[in-house]
């Protein structure tokens, strides 16, 4: 493995390590079965929905990230689409991740602009 291969190896690794870490989110709180809403200071509604669902999510966002990084060396516009569907999936659970575990939503938000920017530069070492 060359230098350039292993450092995008180690560096999507990162993002899928903080992503893992992120699962363990659902331990905290209650599995309210009700739905709420969060507005910020700059006016952005966060929804914020029960841990059970933030913990299956962060599931798929995981799934997402690794298949990302099996197409990204391939084929730029699937891991974009893949992105674009893993996007999806954490912005309907972001904001109970953000009212709970500020901490990990910013780690999260972080790694998921590291693997778009990496996908979109073809450098997964971000």
């Amino acid at each position: 493995m060359n230098t350039h291969t292993r450092r995008r190896s180690i560096g999507l690794q990162t993002v899928l390590a903080t992503v893992v870490v992120g699962v363990s989110l659902s331990a905290c709180g209650s599995d309210s079965a009700k739905v709420q809403a969060t507005t910020t200071s700059s006016g952005s509604t966060y929804e914020v929905v029960p841990d059970a669902q933030v913990t299956a999510g962060l599931k798929k966002v995981r799934s997402f990230a690794a298949v990302i990084e099996s197409q990204a060396p391939n084929d730029t516009k699937a891991a974009e689409a893949t992105f674009g569907e893993l996007h999806e999936v954490w912005e309907e659970i972001e904001g109970t991740v953000r009212a709970k575990e500020k901490q990990q939503y910013l780690d999260l938000e972080d790694a998921l602009g590291g693997i778009k920017l990496g996908v979109q530069e073809k450098k997964l070492d971000r």
